[in-house]
C-alpha cells in the first residue's frame, strides 16, 4: 500500500463535503472534486433522468474514473479530496454489488486524513439521488466502509463551515 498526502472530506450526501471543498481551494489548496458528480451531470446532459440511472453501471463508471484520478496524482503532494474510494465501497454495499474490485482498489493508495461530515439538514439539488433517509442511511455505509479498511475519522460534527475548517486545518498542521 502506497502512503500519501491526501485527505479526504467524506459523509453523507448533503453534509457539506463540496462546500468545505470550495473553501479550501478558494484558500490556495490543491482540491479534487466529488467524481460521482461529474459523472451523473454528464448522465443527465445526454437527457436522461435521476431515475432512469442504471446504478451498477454508474457506481462501476465512478470507480473507474476515482481510481484513474488517483494513478494520475502526485502521492506527496497535500490534495483534500470529496470523497475517497471507499465511499465508492460504501455505495457499492448499499445497492448490493459485488464489491470485490472496490476493495482492490481501495488496497492502493492509503489516505492521510479522513475527515467525516456529520449530517447536516438535507438539501437536495440537481444531481443528488438520494432522499433524507436514504442519505442517512448511505453516510453509515460510509462510515462503515472506511473504518473496515482501518482508518481512522476525524469527525467533524454540525458547525459553521469556519468551525469545520479551523478543526481540518488544525489537523493538517500537526501531520
Amino acid at each position: 500500500m502506497i502512503l500519501t498526502n491526501w485527505h479526504v472530506i467524506t459523509g453523507a450526501p448533503s453534509s457539506g463535503k463540496t462546500t468545505l471543498i470550495n473553501k479550501l481551494a478558494q484558500l490556495g489548496y490543491h482540491t479534487s472534486s466529488e467524481v460521482a458528480r461529474d459523472c451523473i451531470t454528464k448522465v443527465l446532459a445526454r437527457n436522461h433522468t435521476l431515475e432512469e440511472i442504471e446504478q451498477e453501471r454508474l457506481q462501476e463508471n465512478i470507480l473507474n474514473t476515482m481510481v484513474e484520478r488517483e494513478k494520475n496524482l502526485p502521492i506527496d503532494e497535500l490534495i483534500f479530496f470529496d470523497r475517497g474510494l471507499p465511499d465508492s465501497l460504501a455505495y457499492y454495499s448499499y445497492h448490493h454489488l459485488d464489491t470485490t474490485k472496490v476493495i482492490k482498489a481501495c488496497q492502493k493508495f492509503h489516505y492521510k486524513t479522513i475527515f467525516y461530515c456529520h449530517s447536516l439538514p438535507f438539501e437536495q439539488d440537481t444531481v443528488r439521488i438520494e432522499n433524507e433517509a436514504i442519505a442517512q442511511k448511505i453516510g453509515e455505509y460510509i462510515y462503515d466502509a472506511y473504518r473496515q479498511l482501518g482508518y481512522k475519522l476525524i469527525e467533524l460534527p454540525v458547525l459553521s463551515v469556519e468551525k469545520r475548517l479551523e478543526i481540518i486545518l488544525s489537523h493538517i498542521e500537526k501531520t
